[in-house]
């Protein structure tokens, strides 16, 4: 089957591990298929796993991931998290697999994560403080969902000066230790041409001043930052040219961000992290449920955005439950429900105040920006967000916009 068409070999492969039930993976003649079985040896199973991978490393090491259309490339994405997602199933299930396998293995995920450009057997030869950094800032799965392509010599992208971004090999930068006033090693900076490209504590993990956005690794704090900056950027033919808001859900119930598509082609990825508005937020790299699109005219587009903006830049303290009132206000869309701590009858609030007080101690994440004093004076009022009704009020939101619904289980 071909590349753009394995929408059924994802949900099924996908199944058939949750079930936990046996299949195989054949060549075919158009590419790879699926066929269930009745029971698999380890010989077997690691040979769907040869079959699988090197499918995806001949297929993805001819494509320009930038130049595909978002969706396709989704599936793609979705391929890969599927067959990571096989080999560690495989992994616990057959303790004794020889490392060099299992490395062989991860080492081929890793090259299709970096854009297959690179070999996958020069990965065992990598300077180990390179492959630290890309492992400890899942920068694989990072330039994976941005669609960068790490290129054979494994030069990675960075911002050399303002609005100027290059490759640059790990061998070129040069690297100054940091020392505190104990004399202890606290991280490295890093420089190429003089110019200071990135700060990383002793393990490799970038510092928080520095993330990545769609053309490389730049100076950039997604919370501290005083302006949103668009994660990446794509054809606005794509969304037609429209200004668009989608709610992305992830696969807990109630968790989720937003992706702002403007009409010129930048995307931006806006969420909470430590309640503070933060952009890009790590989610977007990840796999997602569903994706709730609105439309929305020039103005709204701006006015939602100037507010995030303005949130960010003085640290106000938000919730879920609190982007999406600051989205319904500004498109007009129906009340979002809610699901009280008790009850909304003030009486039944107080009869009933001990097991209020014990929910309320036990599921203080949910009611942060409630007080001990709004426990005790209007408990009837505190709520959270009805995760039960939370997608039924999206799609519903979508219809009232004219938007859709896209899902990928």
């Amino acid at each position: 089957m071909d590349l753009f068409e394995m929408d059924l070999f994802i949900v099924a492969i996908s199944k058939y591990l949750t079930l936990n039930q046996p299949f195989t993976i054949l060549h075919e003649r158009q590419g790879i298929t699926w066929a269930p079985v009745y029971s698999l040896d380890e010989n077997r199973d690691l040979e769907s796993i040869a079959i699988f991978s090197d499918y995806l490393l001949y297929q993805l090491s001819s494509l320009d991931f930038r130049s595909l259309p978002e969706e396709n490339y989704y599936k793609i994405r979705a391929l890969v998290d599927l067959l990571d997602r096989f080999i560690k199933t495989r992994k616990r299930k057959y303790q004794k697999i020889s490392k060099e396998i299992l490395t062989e293995f991860e080492h081929k995920i890793l090259a299709l994560r970096l854009g297959a450009k690179v070999d996958y057997k020069e990965i065992k030869n990598l300077d180990p403080d390179l492959y630290r950094f890309l492992i400890n800032n899942c920068l694989d799965r990072k330039f994976f969902a941005l669609g960068i392509q790490v290129n054979k010599e494994f030069a990675l992208p960075f911002e050399i000066e303002a609005n100027v971004y290059e490759d640059v090999l790990w061998k070129d930068l040069k690297r100054e230790t940091l020392i505190d006033k104990s004399n202890r090693i606290y991280g490295y900076r890093f420089f190429y041409k003089e110019r200071i490209l990135m700060e990383t504590d002793t393990e490799f993990q970038l510092t928080e001043e520095f993330t990545l956005l769609y053309p490389g690794i730049t100076f950039y704090h997604p919370g501290k930052a005083l302006h949103i900056a668009p994660v990446d950027k794509r054809n606005r033919e794509e969304w037609l040219g429209k200004n668009v808001i989608e709610v992305v859900a992830l696969h807990k119930k109630d968790s989720f961000f937003l992706l702002m598509r403007k009409a010129n082609g930048y995307i931006y990825a806006i969420g909470l992290e430590d309640e503070k508005i933060s952009s890009p937020v790590d989610s977007y790299f990840s796999s997602y449920k569903c994706r709730y699109e609105l439309l929305v005219s020039e103005n709204e587009f701006s006015e939602l955005f100037n507010l995030f903006e303005k949130k960010k830049y003085y640290k106000s303290k938000m919730t879920q439950k609190m982007v999406l009132e600051e989205v319904k206000n500004v498109l007009g869309l129906k009340v979002i429900p809610e699901k009280k701590l008790v009850s909304k009858s003030a009486f039944l609030s107080y009869l009933f105040f001990p097991y209020a007080f014990l929910k309320f101690i036990c599921q203080r994440k949910k009611f942060h920006l409630y007080g001990f004093k709004d426990l005790f004076k209007r408990p009837h009022e505190i709520a959270s967000m009805n995760s039960k009704s939370f997608a039924r009020w999206l799609e519903e939101s979508c219809f009232d916009r004219s938007g859709n619904v896209r899902c990928f289980e």
